[in-house]
């Protein structure tokens, strides 16, 4: 939700390849952790880097050279960008879902009477983490208050200085990485899979 927010502020699209993101940081992930057998916090910042990276690529290859033309344009090109990613992603990973163990092992603690899985607390508070975060970027930074002055109006902006494209790019960014994030720290429930991203 964070991530269509941002690129929907900055750029006035929806982004259809958002799910790919949240896909491709789950995968990722699961190849540094798991396959790669890095440290827990290691994979993780690598893999939202990475998806981040991309999201830079995407926005100056595909979304930039677009700037002026309608958004529905715009939006049709992120739905390509969705299909290729997503035929991407099963190129290298395949189509079978990979599972990635529970972040602190198979515990589960009981609450109420009912049981609940200790992967799904890692999901509330890195999720609480990254909105705080998000929120803290938007009103103690200078780019998060160039991105919020971008977003409100992009002409006044430009006029004040502000790189309205670097901007966009970097909220793309910024998206992408936080999809990645997302798409990591539930691949131990819902498994990494390259096609998960059209029901996202």
């Amino acid at each position: 939700a964070l991530g269509f927010t941002l690129i929907y502020n900055a750029t006035g699209i929806i982004n259809f390849a958002q799910g790919e993101f949240v896909v491709l940081g789950g995968l990722f992930f699961f190849t540094f952790y798991q396959a790669w057998h890095w440290p827990l916090a290691v994979a993780l910042l690598a893999a939202v880097l990475v998806v981040a990276l991309l999201g830079l690529v995407v926005e100056r290859l595909a979304i930039r050279p677009l700037r002026s033309q309608p958004v529905i344009s715009r939006i049709i090109v992120t739905i390509g960008l969705s299909v290729i990613l997503r035929g991407c992603a099963k190129l290298v990973w395949g189509v079978d879902a990979r599972a990635v163990p529970p972040f602190s092992g198979d515990r589960s603690l009981q609450l109420l009477g009912a049981v609940l899985q200790v992967q799904y607390l890692w999901v509330l508070g890195l999720t609480a983490l990254a909105v705080v975060a998000v929120r803290l970027f938007f009103d103690r930074t200078l780019v998060g208050k160039a991105m919020q002055a971008c977003a409100i109006n992009s002409e006044a902006a430009q006029l004040v200085g502000i790189s309205v494209p670097r901007m966009v790019q970097a909220a793309f960014a910024l998206s992408a990485g936080l999809s990645a994030l997302a798409g990591a720290v539930v691949a131990p429930i819902t498994f990494a899979c390259y096609d998960a991203g059209i029901s996202l």
